[in-house]
């Protein structure tokens, strides 16, 4: 018959510093046969009185931080009275600096224009368009009525890609006569077409 005098196992160094430092894990393991009573006590004591000291330490006041002598920095530390704009005057210079870029863009497309037909015989002038952003309408003279279906669509084919190629990606063209009516542009689904005599 066994008695509690029977070799018991002892705590070694190891586990009680494991369970001295994170006993939600190493006290399970004075439960297994063959460690003392008093050993679980007093790892399963330890855990329980970890567990609280830690919901008593969150209910704890915390202690009142002094403020700091430094000011914190507001927008009048970097700016000087006067210099900070409006979000109107702001979205003013925004829409004036975009307006500007049109206009280098457009220029730029006119001039090369100018170097494909420095007459003006087929290429009268060069607007943006109304209705669509990023439309350049195209005002062709006399001379595009009489040039071949065939050189008129590479003609308006080279126009749109220089456009294209100047303007971005939502470039379209407008080809219009001397009165005013439609004889080609940028399809509207890509692509360029001319009207055929």
């Amino acid at each position: 018959m066994a008695t509690d005098s029977a070799e018991k196992k002892q705590v070694s160094l190891l586990l009680g510093i494991g369970i001295f430092l994170v006993p939600f894990i190493f006290s399970w393991f004075t439960l297994q046969k063959g460690f003392s009573f008093r050993a679980k006590i007093i790892s399963i004591g330890w855990l329980i009185g970890f567990i609280v000291l830690g919901i008593i330490g969150n209910h704890l006041p915390q202690p009142i931080q002094q403020q700091s002598t430094t000011p914190t920095p507001t927008a009048s530390t970097y700016f000087k009275p006067g210099e900070l704009k409006t979000e109107a005057e702001i979205k003013k210079e925004a829409e004036s600096l975009e307006e500007t870029t049109r206009k280098t863009k457009l220029e730029t497309f006119i001039t090369t224009l100018r170097k494909v037909d420095p007459k003006g015989n087929i290429l009268i002038s060069a607007k943006y368009g109304e209705l669509l952003r990023g439309e350049a309408v195209i005002t062709v003279g006399d001379q595009w009525h009489y040039d071949t279906y065939q050189l008129r669509l590479q003609i308006a084919q080279d126009i749109e890609s220089s456009w294209a190629h100047i303007y971005g990606d939502k470039a379209r063209i407008k080809l219009l006569d001397k009165n005013g009516n439609e004889v080609g542009g940028t399809k509207m689904l890509g692509g360029v077409w001319v009207q055929n005599k």
